[in-house]
């Protein structure tokens, strides 16, 4: 019995900046990010098991630096490298 977990990107949505000042996130686009993630086993009748997750990404974090994106699928990386630069 071996479960696996497949992630597909749903869509995303970017937002405009609300500010003039780059370097805070109001001065910068936001993008939401909406993942369809889904729990499948063969064996298992009651699965799978299917869920939405979103995420809302902002140019900073909490400490003010640049938020890391690398755990995220390519596109989603890539989207958020051009909407920030």
């Amino acid at each position: 019995m071996a479960i696996t977990k497949t992630e597909v990107l749903q869509r995303f949505e970017t937002y405009p900046a609300t500010g003039d000042d780059p370097t805070t996130n109001e001065g910068n686009p936001r993008l939401m990010v909406v993942m369809l993630i889904t729990f499948d086993d063969t064996e298992d009748a009651e699965l799978p098991a299917v869920s939405n997750h979103v995420t809302h990404l902002n140019r900073f974090d909490a400490d003010g630096e640049p938020t890391d994106v690398s755990g995220y699928i390519q596109i989603v990386q890539d989207v958020c490298a051009t909407v920030w630069a």
